[in-house]
């Protein structure tokens, strides 16, 4: 009986010690319940010290933080969730969350962070969610984010983004929702989402985008929704997109494109009434035809742009459909000398002429 009271007190003052401010952690007037401490909108200017052990979510919304010392979260090894979005912060050491095994959620949106350093997250293999948009990230490491096998969010929104690395998003088997949005990419790598075989939602909204090419997705069949409103795309040029997303699960493209000068929502456009253009490619080069039956002249060869020629505005070939060369055929015997040098006089102009033509 007295050990089933012991009991029942002990996990009374447990159950109390986690649902009422934590004891002994008052700074900044930040509030402490359990394991969650709430220092949003307190006018923290550096990470506040003395945050409780136990402590698993760490917010810090809404302050005017602008560095992360090394070692800052180096008491706090428990933290699963930390908030620092809409502070100050413009440069993040290569060591700031290395302490934070367990973190799990990240939070660095509306800061002024412009890089990310080489393996800043290669001790947060249990991150699931990565927030860095708002800031003014202009290049992506190609190992930003291959340590986190376990990523399902990641936001890159509103930074000034250009290019992405090949292979940036290779080790994120499990990523399922990315934001690219706002910033002034205009291109993506081949093959960047092969691998992310559980990709869901992709938003490319507000970027410099007039083609968006299937091969970047690969042979991926399950996206759900691909966001491509308010770019400048050129429907006849996306053909194989469209082939894309007629055999995904769901009909994904969101946002619309121009079709001669025409503004179309692109689930509705129909690339039966595009003009595919095909680029020239040159032909095979013709064999040489000497300005002499014998003694020495001047050979041309010639070549077509015809496998295949342009058309539906494709490019035409690029080089010349010309080319000239010495040619010898033997010493003349008898009176082939009066016949060559005739004919010699008169096909070399002639093919002088074609060659200046």
């Amino acid at each position: 009986m007295i050990l089933t009271v012991a009991v029942i007190v002990i996990v009374s003052l447990l159950e109390h010690a986690y649902s009422v401010p934590c004891i002994g952690f008052q700074i900044s007037r930040c509030d402490c319940t359990g394991t969650k401490v709430d220092c949003s909108f307190k006018g923290l200017t550096a990470i506040p010290e003395g945050v409780p052990i136990n402590t698993t979510e760490l917010n810090l919304y809404g302050n005017t933080i602008s560095s992360l010392p090394d070692g800052v979260f180096s008491k706090n090894i428990n933290l699963r969730t930390v908030n620092l979005q809409n502070n100050r912060i413009s440069i993040i050491p290569v060591n700031a969350f290395e302490d934070l095994v367990l973190l799990e959620s990240l939070n660095l949106n509306a800061n002024t962070i412009s890089s990310l350093p080489d393996g800043v997250f290669s001790k947060n293999i249990n991150l699931r969610t990565v927030s860095l948009g708002n800031n003014r990230i202009s290049i992506i490491p190609v190992n930003a984010f291959e340590d986190l096998v376990l990523l399902e969010f990641l936001s890159l929104d509103t930074n000034t983004l250009s290019s992405l690395p090949g292979g940036l998003f290779s080790k994120n088997i499990n990523l399922r929702t990315i934001d690219l949005g706002a910033n002034t990419i205009s291109s993506l790598p081949g093959g960047l989402f092969s691998k992310n075989i559980n990709l869901t939602t992709i938003d490319l909204t507000d970027n410099a985008f007039t083609t968006v090419s299937a091969n970047i997705f690969m042979a991926m069949t399950h996206i759900e929704v691909l966001f491509l409103r308010r770019n400048q795309l050129l429907c006849c040029k996306m053909t194989d997109l469209f082939e894309w997303a007629a055999i995904q699960t769901n009909a994904p493209l969101s946002g619309d494109c121009t079709d001669f000068g025409i503004v179309t929502n692109i689930e509705e456009f129909d690339i039966s009434n595009c003009t595919i253009p095909v680029d020239g490619h040159w032909g095979l080069w013709s064999s040489v035809r000497c300005s002499v039956t014998c003694g020495n002249g001047i050979g041309i060869r010639t070549r077509r742009c015809d496998n295949p020629a342009p058309s539906g505005g494709g490019n035409g070939c690029v080089g010349c459909d010309k080319k000239k060369k010495l040619c010898s055929l033997g010493k003349c015997h008898n009176g082939e000398w009066k016949k060559a040098r005739k004919l010699k006089r008169k096909s070399h102009h002639r093919l002088m002429k074609n060659i200046m033509n």
